[in-house]
């Protein structure tokens, strides 16, 4: 049996969430929205088909969640709000999205969304699988899966993959394993390169952190290499903004410690000249 995303206009579950960034699913496909800053989305389709091979392209063509002129570590997509079709033995909608570029082999990146199962279900078998592909219709390498779904309150996860092959579509399907049908609600997607790999510093020594990892506050020093007034962000892992201060004036800055705690972020610095700087920031 063929499963296929149905997406009714007025389907009771297809409620606006309380995330200010949710959508839903229009005429069979994604609406785009503005996307979190300081990305622009591409325009916005969704493919449907499931782990058989037996593809519908529905009423889109293709999935984008990309743009080039995002700096590595942002997020290269708005969100998202769709849902996904389980029934037994082996049929299960997979949702294909399309970067704008193949990805790096050897280079780490984060797929970051949240789910949840319909409140009428107590739970489900499985997790979501997720992987990258080499085009729109086929599953071929899967990356892993998360662990089974028993919440009926929205869960967030941020999933990480080191691709083998310069691909360029990633996928999330629910695990096809076995159990009675049910469906699962996938929101807030966002894919990003992770900040373990930051490229882009335009010249060495043109901004330091110290000390760097920090547990407390750390010191911001850039040279003269910065037009003044420059803006500094700090992003989690997710694309999210954890820290903004804008027309700074000075060479030397104190970055305080993020409320998310410790771990990896990324440090963005835009001058007067539209110039960007980046660099890993690590938090104990």
């Amino acid at each position: 049996m063929n499963v296929k995303i149905v997406i009714p206009l007025l389907c009771s579950y297809l409620f606006a969430t309380t995330n200010l960034f949710a959508q839903q699913f229009i005429n069979g496909g994604f609406e785009p929205v503005t996307a979190i800053a300081p990305c622009k989305d591409m325009d916005v389709k969704v493919y449907n088909h499931n782990m058989g091979n037996n593809w519908s392209a529905g009423t889109a063509t293709t999935m984008q969640i990309a743009n080039s002129t995002c700096s590595a570590g942002s997020p290269v997509s708005g969100s998202y709000f769709g849902m996904l079709k389980y029934a037994p033995p082996s049929d299960g909608n997979i949702i294909v999205f399309k970067l704008d570029k193949p990805l790096t082999t050897g280079k780490s990146y984060s797929f970051s969304l949240s789910y949840k199962i319909p409140a009428s279900m107590s739970s489900v078998n499985g997790g979501l699988r997720f992987g990258y592909t080499s085009d729109s219709t086929n599953a071929d390498s899967v990356a892993g899966t998360t662990p089974p779904i028993s919440n009926t309150a929205w869960k967030r996860d941020t999933i990480t993959f080191t691709p083998k092959q310069a691909w360029q579509y990633v996928w999330i399907e629910v695990a096809a394993l076995g159990g009675d049908p049910f469906e699962v609600d996938v929101d807030d997607v966002k894919m990003l390169v992770s900040g373990t790999d930051v490229a882009g510093i335009h010249e060495a020594g043109t901004l330091q952190v110290i000390p760097n990892p920090f547990t407390g506050q750390a010191l911001l020093k850039v040279n003269n290499n910065v037009s003044y007034p420059y803006n500094v962000i700090l992003y989690d892992m997710t694309g999210r903004v954890v820290l903004e201060r804008k027309d700074n004036n000075q060479d030397n800055l104190i970055i305080g410690r993020p409320d998310a705690g410790a771990g990896l972020y990324l440090l963005k610095i835009t001058d007067s000249q539209q110039r960007v700087y980046t660099s890993k920031l690590l938090v104990q």
